[in-house]
């Protein structure tokens, strides 16, 4: 008789992969922005608190209304009553009171410049800020004061410092002063002339060669970053005066 022949042996089943479901995180507060536009369509204006929204604010009377229980802010120089939209905010409450009493346009534009604020803000209008009543025209920002004036300034050396990362030392057309460790508002012109602006730290204090050095990131797809990227020698951007002193204060990358 022939030897019986040999089969291969049967695989073994492959074990089965459990997955187990991570719990979403909670949001903070009461909910988020769908909770909170069904709240402005019952309520309406009456989450302002003022009668009369077109009201001209000055910066001291705004900058009173800085608490938990009693908070606006100032977006494209509107001023907002934001009290009632505290426990809805996404981010929770606490990261949106660091703008309290304050222009937080700076603030609003690191995380979602792209938000219509008028589309969930609206009710809560209180006025206008009153920007001639400030002698100095200050606009607050994230950690500190920028004035509204900018010197111009071009590209004096780029020094590549990794695959997306290049040093860029300006030329300043004017004195700039600042201290090491502030921030510094850059403006560029884009196509169309739109205007886009960030807060920067400068790499080292004022030079008397009047210069700035800028360690910049280009992020592929950010906003701004993308066009510093493209800067060649003799381009242009302009930077803000610093107003008073602008502690350093850490923010999500900007892109």
């Amino acid at each position: 008789m022939d030897p019986p022949s040999s089969l291969p042996a049967k695989p073994s089943p492959a074990p089965q992969v459990v997955h187990e479901a991570r719990p979403r995180p909670k949001i903070p507060g009461k909910g988020g922005l769908f909770q909170w536009l069904n709240k402005t369509k019952k309520e309406g204006t009456k989450l302002s608190g003022v009668s009369n929204s077109r009201q001209l604010l000055t910066p001291q009377e705004i900058a009173k209304h800085n608490t938990p229980d009693d908070c606006w802010m100032i977006l494209r120089g509107v001023v907002y009553n934001v009290t009632q939209y505290l426990p809805f905010h996404p981010g929770g409450a606490d990261e949106l009171l660091r703008g309290a009493g304050r222009d937080s346009d700076a603030l609003f534009d690191d995380i979602h410049s792209w938000l219509n604020i008028d589309g969930f803000l609206a009710p809560c209008k209180v006025g206008i800020l009153d920007t001639a009543s400030s002698p100095s025209r200050l606009s607050l920002t994230a950690g500190g004061r920028f004035m509204k004036t900018f010197v111009k300034a071009e590209v004096k050396k780029i020094i590549p410092v990794t695959y997306n990362t290049n040093r860029i030392i300006f030329s300043l057309a004017s004195p700039f002063s600042y201290q090491l460790g502030q921030h510094v508002r850059l403006q560029i012109s884009v196509r169309g002339g739109k205007l886009l602006s960030r807060p920067y730290t400068p790499l080292q204090a004022p030079s008397k060669s009047n210069t700035m050095d800028l360690v910049v990131k280009i992020y592929d797809d950010g906003e701004v970053t993308p066009h510093l990227g493209k800067l060649e020698i003799g381009g242009s951007v302009k930077f803000s005066i610093a107003g008073s002193a602008i502690p350093f204060l850490h923010t999500p990358a900007l892109k």
